[in-house]
């Protein structure tokens, strides 16, 4: 008997073989994996190999189910619910028909109108009439700022930058789904209740006779582009925060509210809107699990117009430390108190349904995606972001590594994976490269070689370079102009704090057809990795994702209940 060792692809085989019969058992040490050798055909046969840069499949604690928020109204809202919660209602596409990216009108038009500003200020217009002719101004991804509070002596001060956080461009997306806030109590004395979904029960254990509930809830943005947490209340006297129907915490309401160590008085922009208000303390409650003690701004004040058509009731950040300027974020406060058995959440985007998209908390479903989930280091955690050495347009090369090299520094480009993001966002000398490549024209007119594959490279774990592909299809959007249907890139030029970059912001338009996982490992920001894997869609999918969440109450119902 004799012993070899073979390493592939970061996986090491320790072989044990026999030459007299021409067999080889293979061991994966700490690993069920199996392999067989026939020496005599040289032929290499994989019972099972589970790598180290796949996810291992653990299934998720809990399921959110997301609405998509895109410009369309409440309105519109309300009856793709009622359509979700229907039998006949699969979500899946016509077939025969070009599934080009499905936007809003109110998107559409807001993405024709940020390419005509470009092709304006290409052919010599000044970026100010070039905004003016078009009624948009390019859209800045710094749009989230703590400003200097005007003054106000209650403000901390403090400043932070997220990337998408209800940008006022109507091209925004984001998705919503409910988190209860604060606890009501009866009777006085009951004792508090406790969720340990550590050892996977999430039992429910408490005192007989005991009764607690929420303090509120509210439906948040959950955004993997900042780490900001607004929660809207009841000190809110006017404008659209406290308009009917609108979900609102309150603090006196609330048994376990606490004051935080700090009592600053925050104001932050959100695009030419803003919100404020001071700062709180409260568990918030996700499904089954708790995370308490959770630092977060109450929202007092609201001004901008989109409020009163977006019914915005808070944020739930999910970016990095680095990003929170001294506050705990939600998800390392999962993670401290080891709330999930796995540091992660994944999401799952519709191509259709603005109702059948999910958050999984602490794992994966299976029934989401298609293959094995590969996994990338993330290689700035600041923002959810992962090396790119090479973005390209069919022979087209728009980034790559070694291109940018500022006072000497090697710089690898950038994917950012941002929820809060509706389409795919490219510098300024990449995104025109794109125009001219990839011209709007009549639908009926392109084929893949006048608008080819656009295709992103990400380097994996195990060091291996990985392409992942989006037709003409998958980037880009049709509307109906002057009875003829046209198609554009759903793409806009924007440029990353410069620390950051340079790099590509991979929105909803690329999540809506690859099943993303975020996992942040032991919790420090440099054993964090995003998992990849083509998204799965049809009528199973809707199933199941009805059958994970069919104890959540839609939008409808929770605020009937206000």
């Amino acid at each position: 008997m004799q012993a070899i060792q073979w390493r592939h692809a970061g996986v090491t085989l320790r072989f044990i073989y026999a030459s007299v019969l021409g067999h080889v058992v293979c061991h994966r040490p700490s690993s069920t994996a199996h392999v067989h050798l026939d020496l005599g055909v040289q032929s290499l046969t994989v019972a099972r190999v589970e790598e180290a840069h796949h996810h291992p499949g653990t299934p998720a604690s809990h399921v959110t189910r997301l609405l998509r928020m895109d410009g369309s109204g409440v309105s519109a809202l309300l009856e793709a619910e009622g359509q979700w919660h229907s039998e006949s209602h699969d979500g899946t596409h016509t077939p025969g028909v070009p599934a080009f990216v499905h936007l809003s009108a109110a998107q559409r038009q807001r993405l024709r109108e940020h390419h005509d500003a470009v092709l304006l200020e290409q052919r010599g217009v000044s970026a100010d009439e070039a905004a003016r002719q078009s009624a948009l101004a390019t859209e800045d991804l710094e749009h989230t700022s703590y400003d200097d509070c005007h003054g106000d002596p209650r403000c901390g001060g403090a400043r932070a930058t997220g990337l998408s956080v209800l940008s006022q461009s109507a091209v925004s997306t984001e998705y919503v789904g409910p988190v209860g806030i604060g606890t009501q109590r009866k009777p006085a004395a009951c004792h508090e209740r406790h969720h340990d979904m550590r050892e996977g029960g999430g039992s429910l254990q408490q005192t007989a006779m005991c009764s607690d509930k929420d303090q509120a809830n509210v439906w948040v943005v959950f955004d993997t582009g900042s780490t900001n947490i607004w929660i809207n209340s009841d000190l809110c006297k006017a404008g659209a925060c406290a308009m009917p129907g609108r979900a609102r915490y309150s603090p006196k309401g609330s048994e376990t509210y606490g004051k935080p160590d700090s009592s600053a008085y925050l104001r932050v922009k959100f695009g030419t809107g803003r919100v404020a208000g001071p700062r709180a303390v409260d568990d918030f409650h996700v499904g089954p699990f708790l995370v308490r003690n959770q630092a977060f701004s109450m929202i007092e004040e609201q001004v901008g117009w989109v409020f009163y058509d977006f019914p915005f009731e808070g944020i739930l950040g999910l970016a990095f430390p680095s990003m929170a300027h001294g506050i705990e974020p939600f998800f390392d406060n999962v993670i401290r108190q080891k709330a999930l058995p796995r540091n992660e959440f994944a999401f799952y985007l519709s191509k259709t349904s603005p109702s059948a998209n999910a958050i999984l908390w602490g794992g994966v479903d299976a029934t989401f995606h298609e293959g094995p989930i590969e996994l990338f280091n993330v290689s700035d955690a600041h923002y959810w972001s992962i090396d790119m050495p090479r973005f390209r347009h069919g022979d087209q090369v728009l980034l790559q590594e070694g291109d940018h090299r500022p006072l000497g520094h090697h710089r690898i480009p950038k994917a950012i994976v941002d929820t809060g993001t509706a389409l795919i966002t490219a510098d300024t000398k990449s995104f025109r490269k794109i125009m001219a490549h990839a011209p709007t024209v009549p639908c009926d007119e392109i084929t893949p070689k006048t608008h080819p594959p656009m295709v992103f490279t990400f380097r994996r774990q195990d060091g291996t370079l990985r392409d992942f592909e989006l037709t003409y299809e998958q980037y880009m959007t049709q509307e109906v102009t002057d009875d003829k249907t046209y198609c554009r890139t759903a793409m806009m030029e924007s440029q990353v704090p410069p620390a950051h970059g340079p790099a590509v912001i991979l929105g909803e338009v690329f999540l809506r057809h690859f099943f993303a996982v975020f996992h942040r490992g032991d919790g420090k920001p440099n054993s964090a990795h995003i998992g990849f894997a083509r998204a799965a869609h049809g009528t199973d999918v809707h199933q199941r994702l009805k059958t994970l969440t069919r104890s959540q109450p839609s939008f409808a119902e929770m605020h009937r209940a206000q």
